[in-house]
């Protein structure tokens, strides 16, 4: 049976009487002390295209100032130099909000959590989550937070736990519904036991929901383990850096199905096979193949998720929770018949992403620009060495997409000069539209493999 269907059934069929109720008092009790903690997280999105005002719910979870939110908030597409303005909202019943002035403390890629630390020296209100299991048929409150027209006030939503589920994050599904994302998942105790972080369907912002009271007419039913983001706290990011992730240099990895592990002889044992390997990187430094097959990482078998498709993100997720220099054993078949044997691989850091890349955005032409990066070539089997700059952004309706340029066509050069780096281009582009400001700029482009020229026109 699918996932999707044992949603449906978790959701729809279980009785309604199944669940045990929380008593008011205790209730009451877990709202007035919960609520202190839950902020609101307001940033300042400076784009290409102009500013956009952000909204997220947030949890304070230290009483120095610290508070986390859902990484979605901050999506990993928005490039780190665009973020700005942090602030952090306290609401308010009786008085106005509270605007505190706020840093960007990082994302945290193991957790999918998201950090902003308040500057203002004082003792705030903390939440604290600790690791206590949930079991079936547990009742369970959550409290989220209405948008701005409701002035950010907390409601509480009760729900019963229906499923644990498996897979890269081991989510726990709900019946009844939870607060919406950035809520925290209280149990009958009082204790903080979880987190609503994004799900499809969901919005992880205040000020971007299509009606206000979205998130409580069609709730959330997943939320993390407290026990799933105790890394975050344990070993936290370092404030104004980007996270240093291990990188184990296997490019791509799929999940056996049922058939194909038999035929290997690896009936019930989650099994992934290598289809690719990132020339120098950990992986084939050891002698990793395209072809191998994973059943055993540190002496363990791989955890096992719902579906085959699930094991390729286990296996990430329990890298990505290692450390740079850290050495992981890889158990390993070769071949079938083959007995298995262990590789020890050593993570280097993962290469650079495009969020930090350096950018340069040609205005008249409506138009930006990147550095390149690894993934830019990896993906489109590209040398390493590739020259040039990946186009990073369009402007709707600008000359540029009037010219047909598209996101991530590759330039290689700019008026019959050779780009090499982003500083090549703004150089040529500059000079250019300084000597013949009227002039239409070619670019020659590699798009899916093919070579292209572009001929943008300026607006007259």
């Amino acid at each position: 049976m699918s996932r999707l269907a044992c949603l449906f059934i978790c959701l729809f069929l279980l009785p309604l009487t199944a669940r045990a109720q929380i008593d008011p008092k205790v209730v009451q009790e877990v709202y007035d002390r919960v609520t202190p903690s839950l902020v609101v997280v307001q940033y300042t999105w400076d784009s290409e295209l102009g500013k956009r005002e952000v909204f997220t719910p947030a949890i304070v979870v230290s009483a120095d100032g610290l508070v986390m939110f859902s990484m979605y908030a901050v999506s990993l597409e928005i490039p780190d130099e665009q973020l700005k303005d942090f602030k952090v909202v306290i609401p308010s019943v009786e008085k106005d909000h509270q605007e505190l002035e706020a840093e960007f403390t990082g994302r945290d890629e193991r957790t999918l959590l998201a950090f902003a630390r308040i500057k203002e020296k004082g003792t705030y209100p903390a939440l604290k989550f600790v690791d206590t299991p949930v079991q079936l048929g547990e009742s369970l409150m959550s409290i989220g937070l209405l948008p701005k027209q409701g002035g950010y006030k907390g409601y509480v939503m009760r729900s019963t736990v229906a499923a644990h589920l498996r897979g890269a994050y081991p989510y726990i599904l709900v019946s009844g519904g939870l607060g919406m994302v950035g809520a925290p998942v209280i149990n009958a105790k009082g204790e903080a036991v979880g987190f609503v972080n994004w799900q499809q369907g969901q919005s992880p912002y205040l000020n971007f929901l299509q009606q206000p009271l979205q998130a409580v007419q069609l709730p959330p039913t997943l939320f993390q383990p407290s026990r799933d983001f105790a890394q975050s706290f344990e070993d936290p990011i370092e404030s104004g850096k980007p996270q240093a992730l291990p990188w184990s240099g296997m490019g791509q990895i799929t999940g056996l199905t049922k058939d194909v592990a038999d035929f290997f002889g690896l009936k019930d044992t989650p099994a992934v096979e290598i289809t690719d390997v990132i020339p120098g990187g950990p992986a084939d430094k050891v002698g990793l193949k395209k072809g191998m097959k994973i059943v055993k990482l540190d002496g363990k078998p791989i955890e096992r998720g719902d579906e085959p498709d699930d094991l390729p993100q286990i296996l990430q997720r329990y890298l990505h929770r290692k450390k740079v220099g850290d050495t992981v054993a890889v158990t390993i078949i070769e071949a079938r018949g083959k007995e298995p044997r262990e590789v020890k691989v050593v993570l280097e850091g993962q290469p650079a992403r495009p969020n930090i890349a350096k950018r340069f955005w040609a205005e008249d032409l409506g138009f930006g620009v990147r550095e390149l990066t690894f993934y830019d070539t990896y993906f489109r089997r590209l040398p390493v060495d590739q020259k040039g700059v990946s186009i990073s952004l369009i402007k709707p309706e600008g000359a540029a997409e009037t010219a047909k340029l598209a996101a991530n066509d590759i330039v290689t050069e700019l008026n019959e000069t050779p780009v090499a780096t982003l500083e090549d281009f703004k150089k040529v582009y500059e000079s250019t539209r300084a000597s013949k400001p009227g002039d239409a700029m070619k670019l020659v482009v590699l798009r899916q493999g093919a070579t292209q020229v572009i001929r943008i026109e300026p607006p007259q």
